[in-house]
């Protein structure tokens, strides 16, 4: 299952990436979360048929990056991607500090975004 965040001034962003991962990983099922606070608390208290096997978070800015840094812990086993707007020393510092499987930002490329997806869920059901 892929845990799909995007920040609200990014929706657009967040369904050109959700279209492609749904384009190409038709078996999996991808779940939108609509709030970090729902993040946090699927994250905390996880169902057993949603348990993620990566968390995409597609963030506009610092403060958000700030509010996933709270969330670290429940992060520690979860593969992480991180598609950041801002790209300032600032924000790259602290993106780079939740550990991330993979860190771009929203001009690149998503179907490469979604090739590293397919291929963390691979490793990670080997």
């Amino acid at each position: 299952m892929i845990y799909l965040f995007c920040s609200i001034p990014l929706k657009a962003a967040g369904a050109r990436l959700h279209a492609t991962l749904r384009g190409h990983l038709e078996h999996e099922s991808i779940h939108l979360v609509p709030s970090i606070d729902d993040l946090r608390q699927q994250l905390s208290h996880p169902q057993t048929d949603r348990t993620p096997g990566v968390v995409v978070f597609i963030t506009a800015s610092l403060v958000e990056l700030r509010l996933l840094q709270e969330q670290k812990e429940l992060l520690t086993t979860i593969p992480l991607v991180l598609l950041i707007k801002e790209q300032s020393d600032e924000n790259i510092a602290l993106a780079h500090s939740l550990f991330p499987r993979f860190l771009c930002c929203l001009d690149d490329d998503y179907l490469m975004v979604t090739k590293v997806i397919e291929n963390i869920l691979i490793n990670k059901a080997a």
